[in-house]
């Protein structure tokens, strides 16, 4: 559970917004700009480490893992070869939670220690870790120093993500509009590959139609 200054510091965020409350699993690059983005876009934001501290801004809390894990919606952004053990040990909290898997095994060896092959997307591993959670994959293939470009230029730039039920897609739809991308489906998670490293969006932002263009033809 979190500390009494965690639930605090957690609440003080969450009364900023009427928005759901968003936590991230991470605290580098990718977390960071996140959180930036999201928390224009109105979303109460957290991102996690192994130790509380706030960020040089002052703007984000950077909170526990666990304190990240009961918000009500989760992020995992963290280096691959990190996923697995949290995902483990946040299991309990994050059961029937939305949880939106933007890890990369792009690192020399992630890939392969992860067990990952054509067989096996990224999104489908995440989801066997967590089989109570309602994963989602999202964000995978934009650079973090892109992810403002929604909000720059709404409703131009594409992002392909992929879901496996109506709730899920329609909650990860929502968030991925109102940060200004063009929700664009890759399928399933077992079809996502597309959104994986190396598939065809792989490090690329694209306009809407050249993003669903490029999943239709892979």
């Amino acid at each position: 559970m979190s500390t009494a200054s965690e639930t605090s510091k957690t609440e003080e965020i969450i009364m900023l917004t009427t928005s759901r409350s968003i936590g991230i699993v991470g605290a580098g690059p990718v977390a960071l700009s996140l959180a930036e983005v999201l928390r224009r876009a109105g979303y109460a934001t957290v991102v996690s480490s192994r130790t509380e501290h706030q960020t040089r801004d002052g703007e984000t809390a950077v909170v526990s893992f666990t304190a990240a894990a009961e918000m009500d919606i989760v992020f995992f952004a963290v280096r691959h070869d990190a996923s697995r053990e949290l995902a483990e040990r946040l299991r309990p909290l994050l059961r029937g939670k939305l949880v939106v898997d933007v890890d990369n095994a792009w690192l020399p060896g992630h890939y392969e220690r992860a067990g990952l092959s054509s067989d096996l997307t990224e999104g489908q591993w995440m989801a066997n870790l967590l089989p109570d959670s309602r994963v989602v994959r999202a964000f995978s293939h934009i650079d973090w120093n892109l992810f403002d470009r929604g909000l720059a230029r709404p409703a131009y730039w594409g992002a392909g993500y992929a879901a496996d039920d109506p709730e899920s897609d329609a909650e990860i739809r929502e968030i991925l509009e109102k940060v200004g991308f063009v929700p664009v489906s890759a399928g399933s998670l077992a079809e996502s590959a597309g959104v994986d490293v190396d598939g065809v969006l792989w490090s690329r932002l694209l306009p809407a139609a050249q993003t669903e263009a490029a999943l239709r033809a892979r």
